[in-house]
């Protein structure tokens, strides 16, 4: 009997969503790491549709979202007052 070891490197993905908390609705996602990078090709998807309806987009603290999320676009709330399944949220969309 032979052994051989396999070494299996885990790749994981992650989906950031933006919907509207107001209406419920999806607005776009971005599948990527998560850093910076995902989250700024995210915002370069919805950010020309919050402009338009002067919209806010409400986030937990984490760090990433101040480098990419403008001050006077951005509310920043504890994580428990946050739905668990959607990081990123845009109102008035």
């Amino acid at each position: 009997m032979k052994c051989t070891h396999i070494s299996v490197q885990k790749k994981i993905c992650w989906i950031w969503i933006a919907v509207d908390r107001n209406g419920h609705k999806f607005i776009n996602c971005e599948i990527g790491t998560r850093g910076t990078e995902t989250g700024v090709l995210l915002w370069k998807k919805i950010e020309k549709k919050i402009n338009e309806k002067n919209g806010k987009v409400c986030t937990d603290y984490w760090g990433p979202y101040e480098s990419f999320v403008p001050k006077e676009k951005h509310i920043q709330q504890d994580v428990r007052e946050l739905p668990k399944m959607n990081p990123c949220y845009c109102d008035n969309i």
